[in-house]
């Protein structure tokens, strides 16, 4: 019988003899290992210096011309400086300075800049430039109540400003890039047209809710200022059109290529099986369903539907391996590596994780060409060098900070993660005859998931820091569903990828490879819904002081130090930090504590509001709206995600108008909803089928949620009273019309009164003021979003509200209710999201979250 030749004798001994190695100082290491760190680390400091606390360029230049002098004059004076450490900072400075600059650069507008068009209102102009990228096609699957929009799916692209027409009239040469908007399709033009237009040009807005994406700041920092809106598509002409082959051209033939071969023979890309190939090999994740998205966001793999290192790997492998069986030598095998992995990051969307990759492969290329072995860090920061000077605002975004720290994270702690968790694992299996199959190939498993998992639980760790600043969660799971689910993607992948090559040679055998690809996916998507739905899963904590991250690096940092050197203060600082984040996060989540919190979003016209009681339970009193598109995925999910809140303890709607449930849908996808209490107006119209009947049947046949009466609603327990004022139960509800069947809840806690009036109107108004003669509320949500139309004044002044909040448009301001002095007055269509907080003692504060007052 034959078995491995391990020596547990000589594996104690190599263990005490790294241990008893005399450490070298970590910054000898590091300049001997991979000196491309120091000033890596020095550029994105000098960018993160910049964007917090600007500052004219002259003090960074000035700072790089007396940092260089200073530093060749301590290099001469041997006897007092060490050399090795003062070449350390006086490089760590200059990248610092070149940061700062770059940045400064990357911000200062020049000639005849696209910024210097826009005015301080939208404004028509006619402009001229060149379609850049691909025109999208706006995607409303995603949304239950997408087909119910007035108008058609929009276009969207980017132009490549070249001229634009002066007030005079003629016209003069511009720069910059402009995203434009066509509200209806166009068919008539393409990628790399020359076009003219008319439009409205107008900045960005910010957001306008806590949690929501900052689309204004995204579209700064990839240096785009103006946007462009046209109103229909004869709007656009187009004025050349190339007819040869160029850069763009081949480009636009790589992808309808790669697209066409990969989804011949398959299901319509619409179909979620055939979303997920797509996802997995071409980049393009819009088309997942929402329950799916959340589900891989909730477990924390997410990066494998974004094109990475991983992709890039296996393409690499699959290349190297046929290149060779060809009989091509290591350099030539190099040049063709390069070669395609340049076409495949040309037909996949440039994210900053395919970015990263490309460049890092590109570098290992060069380092088999010019036989040099590069080491991975190294090669790591030079690529980070080379990203960031190119577009130095992508470090400020979760893709490239995820990207960079899973990957680092990877490098620095997988062997040792490995080793100890083999010790335990694969060691004991050594022993097992090699001769045995069955032995064979429990060992090999056993290896090969200590590997990924090793591998998952290092890059979670690079990453855990970003994830809980940016998005508030934690995944402990994550290195284990890792482990459990990427044997499925290389098979997705590799199949894919041999779909692609053979789909013009061998159809019948690519469209079999099509259906295993869909087999696959399912499996794959399947596994992922089933992990989320794990309790432990995700601990949702919600927006974090950025301090605790910070603590978590240099906790991450003393670790690796730990490994290295192995000073006594190093454990001390590893045991004191992680008390620190302990007590943080504990502290972070007994904020809460003792006071009321009700935040009504800005959703346009429509209406989403949300309750957080200090027994923490959250309650969302409507959630629609009939200007803002998919208000649910874009407004109220972030908001909740903000807030750390896992789940809704109820959600209320108050009557059967739109814009005040048809973000439901997607709230449920999340799961955040558990029940849904609606008043029997909504319920009878269910019955006749519209809109209500869809909300009804996708809530419970597709997310398993019931919308009950709201009878049905168990009586307020606690500090907090939540009890409904209207409809009356002697009152003829099928006489009310629509809008005075709205529910009107009143809300109670430390002496103050909160009163919801949904869209009543005059008729409900009075009766109101007639049942309850005695009732003063505190804070008035105004009925049918502040509007004047059928509002009755005697209604608002009998309440007497100090605070009055209107859930309406910008667009709907001019009509709002306008109060006395001596209230204050809330619009969220001027001031954002409004929270309002009373504490135990019945204090009240209220701020806007655009407009802080």
């Amino acid at each position: 019988m034959q078995t491995r030749r391990i020596d547990p004798i000589a594996e104690q001994l190599k263990r005490l003899d790294e241990q008893l190695q005399p450490t070298r100082p970590l910054i000898q290491i590091i300049l001997t290992a991979c000196p491309a760190v120091i000033p890596a680390v020095g550029f994105i400091l000098g960018i993160s210096f910049r964007q917090n606390c600007p500052i004219s360029w002259h003090w960074p230049l000035a700072g790089a011309l007396l940092t260089f002098p200073a530093g060749l004059i301590c290099l001469r004076i041997q006897s007092i400086f060490r050399r090795a450490y003062i070449a350390v900072i006086v490089l760590f400075l200059m990248f610092t300075w070149l940061g700062m600059l770059r940045l400064e650069y990357f911000y200062t507008p020049y000639t005849n800049d696209a910024r210097f068009l826009l005015h301080p209102q939208p404004y028509p102009a006619a402009i001229r430039g060149t379609i850049v990228g691909d025109i999208f096609k706006e995607n409303r699957k995603g949304w239950a109540f997408g087909g119910y929009q007035f108008t058609a799916p929009r276009r969207s692209f980017y132009l490549s400003l070249e001229e634009y027409q002066a007030r005079a009239g003629n016209w003069q040469k511009a720069k910059g890039m402009i995203r434009v908007q066509i509200n209806e399709p166009a068919f008539h033009i393409q990628t790399a047209d020359r076009v003219q237009m008319y439009c409205i040009l107008n900045g960005f807005e910010g957001s306008a809710n806590p949690g929501q994406f900052k689309f204004q700041e995204y579209m700064h920092n990839r240096g785009v200022f103006v946007g462009a809106s046209v109103e229909t598509a004869d709007g656009i002409a187009v004025l050349h059109r190339q007819s040869g082959w160029s850069f763009r051209r081949a480009k636009l033939w790589l992808k309808n290529f790669a697209w066409n071969a990969l989804l011949d023979e398959m299901p319509d890309e619409t179909d979620q099986r055939t979303a997920m190939a797509t996802a997995l090999l071409l980049g393009y994740q819009k088309t997942i369903d929402p329950p799916t998205n959340e589900a891989f966001i909730k477990t924390g793999l997410s990066h494998i539907i974004s094109l990475s290192g991983m992709h890039m790997a296996i393409i690499v492998a699959m290349v190297w391996a046929m290149a060779r069986l060809t009989g091509l030598e290591k350099r030539k095998r190099a040049i063709l590596t390069f070669i395609v992995i340049t076409l495949y990051a040309m037909i996949v969307p440039p994210r900053a994780p395919t970015l990263r990759a490309v460049v890092i492969f590109w570098f290992f290329c060069a380092a088999i060409w010019f036989r040099r072995s590069p080491h991975p860090i190294n090669t790591l920061a030079v690529a980070a060098i080379t990203l960031l000077f190119y577009r130095p605002a992508d470090l400020f975004y979760p893709d490239w900070q995820l990207s960079y720290g899973t990957l680092f994270g990877i490098l620095l702690f997988y062997k040792p993660i490995k080793q100890s968790i083999g010790h335990f694992t694969v060691e004991p299996l050594a022993g097992l005859p090699v001769d045995n199959r069955w032995a064979e190939a429990l060992y090999q498993t056993v290896r090969i998931l200590v590997d990924i998992f090793a591998a998952g639980f290092a890059a979670w760790a690079g990453g855990a820091g970003i994830l809980l600043w940016h998005f508030g969660s934690i995944v402990p799971a994550c290195p284990l569903w890792t482990a459990i689910i990427s044997p499925i993607v290389p098979v997705i992948l590799y199949l894919g990828f041999f779909k692609i090559l053979l789909a013009g040679l061998f159809p019948t055998f690519s469209a079999l490879l099509g259906w295993v690809i869909i087999w696959c996916s399912d499996i794959f998507a399947w596994l992922v819904r089933f992990f989320a739905h794990i309790d432990f899963t995700s601990i949702r904590l919600g927006t974090v002081p950025g301090w605790i991250p910070v603590i978590y690096y240099l906790l991450i940092f003393l670790w690796f130090c730990r490994m290295r050197i192995r000073p006594a203060w190093v454990k001390i600082g590893t045991i004191f930090l992680s008390t620190v984040i302990i007590a943080g996060l504990f502290a972070h989540q007994s904020r809460q504590k003792g006071h009321l919190s009700l935040t009504c979003l800005s959703v346009g016209h429509g209406q989403a509001i949300v309750l957080s009681t200090p027994d923490k339970k959250t309650y969302l009193f409507d959630a629609g709206s009939i200007t803002n598109k998919d208000p649910g995925t874009r407004a109220i999910i972030p908001y909740l995600k903000y807030r750390g809140i896992n789940s809704l303890d109820a959600a209320f709607i108050s009557h059967g108008d739109l814009d005040h449930y048809n973000a439901l849908p997607e709230i449920a996808a999340a799961g955040f909803l558990k029940t849904v209490y609606a008043n029997a107006g909504l319920l009878d119209r269910a019955k006749t089928g519209g809109a209500v009947k869809l909300l009804t049947d996708t809530l419970q046949k597709k997310y398993n949620v019931s919308v009950k009466p709201i009878d049905n609603f168990p009586p307020s327990r606690g500090p907090v009273f939540i009890r409904t004022l209207w409809p009356a139960a002697d009152e003829p509800a099928q006489a009310l019309p629509e809008n005075d069947r709205s529910e009107v809840f009143l809300i109670a806690y430390a002496g103050k009164k909160i009163l919801l009036c949904g869209d009543i109107e005059t008729y409900a108004q009075q009766k109101i003021i007639e049942r309850y003669p005695e009732l003063k509320a505190d804070i008035l949500i105004l009925p049918h979003h502040g509007s004047t139309t059928n509002l009755s004044e005697e209604f608002i002044r009998r309440f007497a509200a100090g605070i009055i909040i209107a859930s309406c448009a910008e667009s709907r301001l001019p009509g709002a209710y306008k109060p006395a002095q001596n209230t204050e007055a809330f619009y969220t269509g001027r001031d954002g999201a409004v929270e309002v907080k009373i504490k135990a003692d019945g204090t009240i504060r209220a701020a806007g979250f655009v407009n802080r007052k």
